[in-house]
This record gives C-alpha cells, structure tokens and sequence, in this order.
C-alpha cells in the first residue's frame, strides 16, 4: 500500500509501521505520512486459506480419503503413538486397497463409502 501511495505521490512521502496484535498472531499495517506523521491507512492480511481435508454432503462433513492417509501416516512415523500402529496400518492398507479398486473401475467415493469418516457437528 506504501508503494501504491507513494507512487501516486511522485516522491517517498508514506512509510509502514507494523503493529502486532495482543493474544493474535494477526498484524496490522498502518501506513504514515512523512509530512505529517499521521496515519494514513490501517489495513490488515487476509488470513491464507487453508486446505479443506473434509467434503460437505448434505450438511455432513466426510473427511477424505488424502487426508486420513496423512493422518496415519503421522501416526506411524510417531514413537508415542505406538499403541495404535496395528489398527493405523490396517486402516491404511484398506483406504490404498479402496482406492486401488476405485482406479481399476475409473471412480470417484461417494458419501456411502464405508472410509469416509463422519465428523460430528459443533454446535
């Protein structure tokens, strides 16, 4: 925004401050004038959007099947989490086997498949 100002101005008249936010990770950018010293402009970042791991399905959320892979993929490579390795590999194994028998049919999962798994609502 400095740089848009300024060169609108024809000369370095604004300069930016950043100002963290208390209990945030967000930032604001106030833009200043160097004649003045007032503010300008303060603006904030949009927040980066982040992927989703979940389908909506009438009003339900499935999570899918890339992400559960990832999950227990996590969960295998975790030292703490060796109690739950058998069921994380036998898990793993079904969505591959799934997803083996969806590229041999040229498929996609729907919302009744079996390894989709449901996320309960928040209310």
């Amino acid at each position: 925004m400095e740089d848009v100002l300024d060169q609108a101005a024809g000369r370095d008249l604004f300069y930016e401050v950043t100002i963290p936010l208390t209990g945030s990770t967000k930032k604001v950018y106030r833009v200043m004038s160097r004649v003045t010293g007032e503010s300008v402009v303060d603006f904030m970042t949009l927040p980066t959007k982040k992927k989703k791991f979940y389908k909506l399905v009438s009003g339900i959320r499935w999570e899918t099947l890339e992400h559960a892979k990832g999950v227990y993929k996590k969960i295998l490579k975790d030292p703490k989490f060796n109690f739950r390795w058998n069921k994380a590999r036998e898990d793993l194994r079904r969505i591959e086997a799934f997803q083996r028998s969806l590229e041999r049919t040229n498929q996609q999962p729907n919302r009744t498949s079996p390894y989709l798994m449901r996320f309960p609502r928040r209310s």
